[in-house]
């Protein structure tokens, strides 16, 4: 009776979506709906022995299936879950949403673009990812849900993107590694934070904000309990885009092309962005 309850907890792990309509095309597997002619990427693995997903994948904005054309337009629920020998990703802009837990516990994950496409960062979405060690929520973010980064621990810079409206609670707590935090948004208090957004984060790193906006984040919390907010933030910084998997060419502000950037702030196509 034991091992039956057992059983059927694990498979309840799986996206509901993992019965009907899945498909596996070039390795990665999908939820299709055919209505739509739209994919999302869904788990692939045995519930007992864990993912299939491991080193660098890379999503492609459309797929065909049964001579019929599917574009990807979500990174389904737990469409990662565990999968600790994922160490990158690179998702396409036609991806709209990033669902709840669909990376939790990629432990050996590093590196990851969230592109302008994306306008929801699920539940839990990248909780425990203790390999990442840096993000940048880009302009098309209107939400990061409760625990979305948490624990992250390596997380050393996050960039939160001026359209970000709400921060679900514990979202990076116990990111301990954080060093910079940049807030890019002008009124703090529409961010509708839950305070617990930053528990557990060293409050001695900088928080960034627009030029004339410490005062207004110095009164609010949880931006208050930061001891070092600076205005020096920068506006109209996207995520680095993609192309066929791969970053296009990226210059520092001098005009020289930085092959592998440190942290700061570089061009790409014409756009300031952050590293």
């Amino acid at each position: 009776m034991k091992t039956k309850l057992l059983a059927m907890l694990m498979l309840m792990l799986l996206p509901l979506g993992a019965w009907a309509n899945e498909v596996e095309v070039g390795g990665i597997h999908y939820i299709l709906d055919k209505s739509a002619k739209t994919a999302s990427v869904t788990y692939a693995g045995d519930v007992w022995y864990g993912s299939d997903y491991v080193g660098d994948i890379v999503i492609p904005d459309a797929i065909t299936y049964d001579g019929t054309n599917y574009s990807v337009t979500a990174i389904g629920n737990k469409a990662f879950y565990i999968s600790s020998s994922l160490t990158y990703i690179s998702i396409p802009n036609s991806v709209t949403s990033i669902g709840d837990m669909a990376f939790y516990n990629c432990s050996s994950l590093t590196s990851i673009v969230i592109p302008n496409s994306v306008t929801s960062i699920g539940k839990a979405a990248f909780n425990g990812c203790k390999g990442l060690t840096s993000v940048v929520i880009p302009n098309s973010v209107t939400s990061i849900r409760v625990r979305a980064f948490y624990e992250c621990s390596s997380l050393t810079s996050v960039v939160i993107a001026n359209s970000v409206t709400s921060i679900g609670g514990s979202a990076f707590e116990g990111c301990t590694g954080l060093k910079d935090v940049y807030a890019l948004r002008t009124s703090p208090a529409e961010y509708g934070a839950d305070d617990s957004c930053f528990d557990d984060v060293p409050f001695t790193c900088t928080l960034h904000v627009p030029a004339g906006c410490k005062e207004a984040y110095a009164s609010i919390g949880p931006w208050c309990y930061f001891e070092n907010i600076v205005e020096d933030a920068p506006t109209g910084v996207q995520a680095p885009s993609t192309l066929n998997g791969q970053r296009s060419m990226i210059y520092d502000l001098l005009g020289r092309r930085a092959v592998q950037p440190a942290r700061g702030i570089y061009v790409e196509d014409g756009r300031k962005l952050m590293r």
